[in-house]
């Protein structure tokens, strides 16, 4: 983790604009973050080989510790920068926080 601080048992790690979880991943997989209706941010994806999609998506959620958003990431090893966002796909800047109570990695191979 690049930023951000712990939010208590619930909401596990808050994130802040430009705070940034990095993941080493052996092959392809998939990445599931716990979601919170309280996000307000954007979580954006990077893969230093291979492809990551989506690229971007909201990190809110409409069920608070229910639902979930997730990344999938094809190709063999790889760091996974995932980035919180203020800045949404039409370019608009909103937002102040991402909570991750969990997150999820499972591969696909």
């Amino acid at each position: 983790m690049a930023g951000g601080s712990k939010h208590g048992t619930t909401y596990g790690w808050n994130m802040k604009s430009g705070n940034s979880l990095t993941l080493l991943v052996s092959g392809s997989c998939t990445i599931t973050f716990l979601g919170s209706q309280y996000s307000s941010l954007s979580m954006a994806a990077e893969a230093s080989d291979g492809s990551i999609t989506p690229s971007s998506q909201a990190a809110k959620v409409t069920n608070d510790c229910s639902d979930t958003y997730e990344f999938t990431y094809t190709g063999t090893e790889a760091t996974l920068t995932f980035t919180a966002s203020a800045v949404e796909a039409d370019g608009t800047a909103s937002g102040s926080d991402i909570y991750l109570p969990t997150v999820t990695l499972a591969y696909t191979e």
